[in-house]
């Protein structure tokens, strides 16, 4: 005969209501911000990983390591602050080398899902180095940008843009997004299709992710790496300034749909519009399988880069790969129209052992975007 599974007892719903409880004060303990003591945030993910909601842990864990000796900011060293009916944002524009800034093209560069402005600095350098007007601006709620107190959705992050680009005067542009600014890159576009020239997705969410306990701890495992100290210092002088660090990441975390933009890159696959992605093959928040998924289901002309060894932060790990990947399909863009070869290249580091190799995304029986090359040596960029 078989067994029937026991019916939840009283005191298993007396439990389940105290876990729900114990998350809202979670919450709200985290929407005071930064006068908590670090031992609040302590005892409150220890509660949450008790009590069953180890997503919730991960974030306030992950807010406790980054405020964990950070010193108390100084003022903005760059860049403006804009008052937007979305949000007080903070943005910062890094004109071309040699001048032209009336004719140079405008290229905006959205950061990731705990990153600021200043992350895309180096990337947005070579950008501008290439005769293009860059544009870095903070995320709601991170860096010098205000979090009001609405859920951080997808919508809220494309009105910002939206707002900011109205408010510059700038009415079309290049867009690149990195993470979940890749989520909010391929979402304005969705809404917004004709003030966006070409699309760049650097290890963008959207679709399935891995979990996000076993990603931060791939990300930051390795202490005798110096990047390692060197991403906990940005951190911790970032987080010093943001008050609203850890509300931000939470409610992000609850309404950004991280895993939940199929339509959106449905969308951008039917649009007539330059697409790059930017991926690396080790990435265990944003696994390569997005790309490809992205590249064979949903932009069948997007091309593929995908940087060897890289982990999720393949921007900051491989600034010098992923720059010049972008900064190739820029200028390309500014001369060429589609349609145009769907290739994949693919860099392996160090720079001294790169080889780029064409793949097949997808294409008709006889497209040449089929057949597989042979992998040559390339120089150095």
């Amino acid at each position: 005969m078989a067994s029937h599974a026991a019916r939840p007892t009283r005191a298993d719903y007396s439990f389940l209501a105290l876990a729900h409880l114990l998350r809202a004060a979670l919450l709200k303990l985290v929407d005071l911000g930064w006068v908590w003591p670090n031992v609040g945030f302590s005892i409150a993910s220890g509660t949450a990983y008790l009590t069953y909601f180890p997503f919730t842990a991960t974030l306030l864990l992950f807010v406790l390591f980054v405020r964990l000796g950070a010193p108390l900011g100084d003022a903005m060293a760059s860049g403006t602050m804009v008052n937007l009916p979305t949000c007080e944002t903070h943005y910062e524009w890094l004109e071309p080398v040699g001048g032209a800034t009336e004719a140079a093209e405008v290229v905006v560069l959205a950061h990731g899902f705990s990153g600021e402005s200043g992350h895309l600095r180096g990337l947005a350098h070579e950008v501008r180095k290439a005769g293009f007007r860059a544009l870095i601006y903070d995320l709601v709620g991170r860096g010098y940008s205000s979090c009001r107190d609405v859920n951080h959705t997808a919508h809220l992050f494309v009105s910002q843009l939206n707002e900011l680009m109205d408010t510059l005067e700038v009415r079309e542009f290049h867009l690149v997004g990195l993470s979940l600014g890749g989520g909010v890159a391929v979402s304005f576009a969705q809404y917004f299709p004709k003030r966006v020239k070409s699309l760049t997705l650097i290890a963008a969410v959207g679709l399935k992710m891995r979990t996000v306990l076993a990603g931060l701890e791939y990300e930051w495992s390795d202490e005798s790496d110096p990047k390692f100290a060197m991403m906990v210092e940005s951190y911790k002088e970032r987080v010093a300034r943001e008050p609203a660090f850890g509300r931000s990441l939470l409610s992000s975390a609850r309404h950004f749909p991280l895993e939940q933009l199929q339509a959106a890159y449905e969308a951008a696959g039917a649009a007539d519009r330059p697409t790059l992605l930017v991926w690396g093959d080790d990435d265990r928040t944003c696994p390569i399988e997005n790309a490809r998924e992205i590249q064979q289901k949903y932009i069948a002309r997007a091309e593929l880069i995908v940087v060897r060894g890289a982990r999720h932060c393949v921007y900051t790990e491989y600034v010098a790969e992923v720059a010049h990947a972008l900064v190739r399909f820029l200028k390309k863009k500014t001369v060429q129209e589609l349609p145009r070869p769907r290739v994949c290249r693919s860099f392996s580091a160090p720079q001294s052992h790169r080889r780029i190799e064409a793949l097949s995304p997808r294409g008709p029986p006889g497209d040449p975007c089929r057949k597989r090359a042979v992998a040559t040596p390339v120089s150095p960029p």
